[in-house]
């Protein structure tokens, strides 16, 4: 038969079909769901290294909320010049200023006192830990000197390239955020 060009959903799936796809299909799609959360997970040394870190930097006991808070500084971005909105060839930039008010709106309306910040620059985490002084701030001690640098390094995928161990490093930087993120009650980036 023919296949339809639209997604099919609940509502446009046969009334005497078990949801989204037709049976013959299940096994097939529970392999690729198990593929994507083996190729999607942590090693387990990562996820205990994320749980030691957590420890380290003075996690909350589970059950209190975190806000996350993803500064970007990168590649793709441009420091923060103080005000306004930063334009750049790739991507608009805020500054620290915006993330910080949206951070307080947020942690305001939730009852948060802990933030964990995850960025590039410690400029940024320096700015955010004196103007944020009612809350607590976490951030796991990165060597930042191996970022891109804003402005001169316009590329990440051409310094991992150039530098195969400056690359790992880098990953596992962001695979530690993301485990860090996975456990926050809200989150601003």
């Amino acid at each position: 038969g023919a296949t339809s060009k639209r997604p099919i959903s609940a509502a446009s799936a046969p009334a005497n079909d078990d949801g989204p796809f037709a049976a013959k299909d299940i096994a097939l799609v529970l392999k690729i769901a198990a593929a994507t959360s083996y190729v999607f997970s942590p090693l387990p040394s990562i996820e205990r290294e994320a749980a030691t870190l957590k420890e380290a930097i003075g996690w909350p006991r589970p059950g209190e909320p975190v806000l996350g808070m993803h500064i970007r500084r990168g590649d793709a971005s441009m420091s923060d010049v103080g005000s306004g909105m930063i334009p750049n060839s790739r991507r608009t930039s805020f500054p620290l200023s915006a993330y910080l008010a949206a951070a307080d709106s947020v942690c305001k309306g939730a009852g948060i006192r802990t933030i964990y910040i995850a960025t590039e620059s410690a400029d940024d985490i320096r700015r955010a830990r004196t103007e944020l002084r009612g809350y607590t701030l976490l951030t796991l001690d990165h060597d930042r000197t191996l970022f891109p640098i804003i402005d001169q390094e316009r590329s990440i995928d051409k310094v991992a390239l150039a530098n195969p161990a400056r690359a790992r490093a880098l990953a596992k930087s962001a695979i530690l955020d993301l485990c860090l993120f996975r456990d926050c009650s809200a989150f601003v980036g």
